[in-house]
């Protein structure tokens, strides 16, 4: 009797507990929905997909591979109007696709921020360019734009001219190879550029183990992952998870790569500052990028150490993996399309001829070769999405779009929008003809953003992909088992990635 009698006691303990627990919690939600009633109102407005009150899409992307993730969000694009709406979890998201509204999102101070999504990176990318809040990349974008002068990117040329015959001579030992992943080779010649052009520091990536472009690959998924599974967010949480855990790893192994090579530029820096060394003469009149972070910081200019490592590791991961992906699509849709690329080839023996690199007064020339790599980018947008966050309310039309909300910038579904662009799923480079894309709104085509925070790099990406391509396609013929570009399935890892591989076959040119 008294183990019953116990038994009814605990089991009312419980019951009580559980009860006080749900009143804190529905006490918690009244007085949250109070305090920000003004926002609630406003989200009710903007239409959107209706969905299980407070999981909002979760419950719909949780446990989604990645490919699966992309589809469901370009399905609400598909399926919305052209500003719309969806909660993840307690996160308001706002969709945008209109040209004319990626113009207001992209120029309007109110959000110049970029989401706390974003901040996920931060363990690797610190306040680097990429995740920096407004105050600090504008402090930074000053500072450093003078390395991306057109005087210093035209000295780069034969830089990457030089490990782009390495990349010939590693590509070279995979001919006759079905189904080989390219990237892998790419990255290991874009890590070599950025870490020489912009850090001065050869690094050989391609000649020994690159091991660099695989971990951040795995960190970034690790990073996608977190930011769509919200059981993840709070840091104590994912810190305490294997997940977690293995991307302290990372970083770790990532951070000693960037630590290093600051480290032998700091003594070469401070062994000038001694004049214990002579330095050569050369016709080199600017500074690296590394270089001039260590200027500014030995004159004091409120530049830590911690910025030059954030914004170091920043260039050093989007420099190479950004232009390596995005070449690496260009391989992919030469092989699809054997008449463009005979058009790409025909133009580099007519500008360059056999085997010559193109110099600062041939890349003007290399037209077709540039139309190519915008169509590709167009169907292959290396960001698929941009994030900003609302600092303060706005309007877009007649709606005002709330302070705090997450506005979603959907580059890939506007640059595949027939809205925008005629029979959009057909490979045609004929697009950017001037006289065609110059009837475009200049905010329909967004492959390196736009507005102030367009990427400082984009110049620089431009001229290394002519450069590369232009070599390739009089090297080897590229075919790839792809047909057509629906059936190419795609994933987000950050950037945006096929999920079976960049299957490329090269053959040799005779």
């Amino acid at each position: 009797m008294e183990r019953s009698l116990g038994k009814q006691i605990f089991g009312s303990d419980i019951r009580m507990i559980l009860f006080l627990w749900i009143l804190v919690l529905a006490l918690w939600l009244v007085k949250l929905y109070w305090h920000r009633r003004h926002f609630f109102i406003l989200a009710s407005r903007i239409p959107g997909p209706e969905k299980i009150p407070f999981f909002g899409v979760a419950l719909e992307i949780i446990g989604k591979p990645r490919d699966d993730i992309l589809k469901i969000l370009l399905s609400y694009y598909r399926n919305s109007p052209d500003i719309f709406k969806f909660w993840l979890g307690h996160i308001l998201f706002i969709g945008v696709s209109k040209p004319e509204h990626m113009e207001i999102v992209l120029t309007n101070p109110n959000t110049m921020n970029k989401s706390h999504l974003v901040a996920f990176t931060k363990p690797y990318m610190g306040d680097g360019l990429f995740s920096a809040t407004e105050d600090i990349w504008k402090r930074h974008r000053k500072l450093i734009n003078p390395v991306f002068n057109q005087k210093a990117l035209n000295s780069f040329i034969a830089c990457f001219s030089e490990k782009c015959d390495i990349l010939i001579g590693i590509l070279g030992k995979h001919v006759g190879q079905s189904n080989f992943n390219i990237y892998e080779k790419m990255a290991g010649c874009t890590l070599d550029i950025i870490c020489e052009t912009a850090m001065g520091l050869e690094v050989e990536a391609q000649t020994s183990s690159n091991f660099y472009g695989r971990l951040l690959d795995k960190a970034m998924e690790l990073v996608t992952y977190r930011m769509f599974h919200l059981y993840y967010h709070p840091k104590i949480i994912f810190d305490m998870n294997p997940m977690g855990k293995q991307l302290g790893k990372l970083v770790t192994k990532l951070n000693g790569f960037s630590q290093k090579i600051i480290a032998e530029r700091r003594t070469e820096f401070e062994r000038k500052l001694r004049g214990d060394c002579i330095e050569e003469e050369d016709d080199k009149n600017f500074k690296t990028f590394l270089e001039l972070l260590l200027e500014i910081s030995h004159k004091g200019i409120r530049f830590t150490d911690q910025e030059i490592q954030d914004e170091v590791n920043t260039f050093i991961s989007a420099g190479s993996d950004t232009t390596a992906v995005a070449l690496s699509f260009c391989c992919m849709t030469l092989g699809m399309y054997p008449e463009y690329q005979q058009k790409v080839y025909e133009e580099a023996i007519e500008v360059l001829g056999q085997d010559r690199y193109p110099t600062k007064a041939d890349l003007p020339k290399l037209k077709f070769t540039e139309m190519f790599i915008k169509e590709t980018l167009r169907l292959f947008p290396i960001g698929p999405f941009l994030l900003r966050v609302a600092s303060d309310d706005f309007k877009m039309d007649d709606l005002t779009i709330p302070k705090d909300s997450i506005i979603l910038i959907g580059i890939m579904h506007l640059h595949r929008s027939p809205k925008y662009w005629e029979n959009p799923l057909k490979f045609d480079p004929y697009r950017f003809l001037p006289e065609k894309f110059s009837k475009v709104h200049p905010y329909s085509y967004l492959p390196f953003s736009g507005g102030p925070r367009v990427c400082i790099g984009y110049r620089y990406a431009m001229i290394v992909m002519k450069l590369i391509l232009s070599k390739i396609v009089r090297k080897f013929e590229l075919k790839t088992e792809y047909k057509s570009i629906e059936e190419i399935q795609l994933k987000i890892n950050l950037m945006m990635r096929p999920s079976n591989g960049f299957k490329v076959t090269l053959q040799p040119r005779e």
